[in-house]
């Protein structure tokens, strides 16, 4: 019951502290922001310092992959006769055939599970043949 009126006499106290000292709290944070101005100015230098290294390698990179494209040689079609003998050659392949699996023994069952199934049996057939 008294948790509110502890928090609310803690947040008033702090109110008043706070406008009391408000040119301490102003300054400090005007030193903060202009510190935060310095960092982000450093990062940004830095990061177009990093992509201008990056664009440099890059080109670098692509000119020679381009230089060595030029010298490969171009791929030549094959012609219909050649397509028609490799599906030929194809259909002539004899694949490996597989051994068969092995067959599993049938499960045998229990003779408690036999002699229930049996007593069963028993105690139904007078009602199947009415």
């Amino acid at each position: 019951m008294a948790l509110p009126f502890i928090a609310g006499a803690i947040l008033g106290g702090l109110a008043v502290a706070a406008f009391n000292n408000k040119d301490k709290i102003k300054s400090t944070l005007e030193s903060g922001l202009d510190k935060g101005k310095e960092f982000a100015e450093n990062a940004k230098e830095f990061a177009e310092k990093k992509i201008g290294e990056a664009k440099e390698y890059a080109e670098k990179k692509f000119a020679k992959t381009s230089e060595e494209a030029t010298e490969t040689k171009k791929r030549t079609r094959r012609t219909s006769a050649e397509v028609a003998a490799e599906k030929e050659a194809e259909k002539t392949k004899t694949k490996k055939k597989r051994a068969p699996r092995a067959k599993k023994a049938p499960a045998k069952a229990a003779e408690r599970t036999e002699s229930l199934a049996e007593d069963i049996a028993n105690a139904l057939e007078p009602n199947l043949e009415k």
